[in-house]
């Protein structure tokens, strides 16, 4: 996630078919729900307590879409999901990419002409 800073990582399963995404929000609210003393208080409690396996963290059956479509397609879905980060699968729903909105819009390449 943060090697490629995109925010979000795919969980494959097998010949890499998708289960799931864990995005930094997911991160964010685990550590919020169950790693911080007094609900966000500050605190680090590291007892370790409260751990859970990744399939608990993550978001199962993502929103993907086809490698074959157009981008404008792909910006589509994720303007209507409200999402920034979009599953890239082909045949039997194996991974074959991410797409994050910067993608499509370029990193901060991107203007509006008035």
């Amino acid at each position: 996630m943060n090697k490629k800073n995109i925010g979000a990582v795919l969980v494959a399963e097998g010949s890499s078919k998708l289960c799931g995404i864990i995005t930094d929000g997911d991160l964010r609210r685990h550590l919020l729900e169950e790693r911080w003393l007094g609900g966000g208080s500050g605190e680090f409690d590291g007892s370790g307590e409260g751990r859970k396996q990744i399939t608990e963290v993550m978001t199962p059956h993502p929103i993907t879409i086809s490698g074959d479509l157009m981008a404008a397609d792909a910006l589509s879905l994720m303007q209507g999901k409200d999402i920034t980060v979009l599953a890239v699968v082909g045949e039997g729903n194996k991974v074959e990419g991410i797409l994050h909105l910067h993608d499509l819009l370029g990193k901060g390449e991107f203007r509006f002409l008035i």
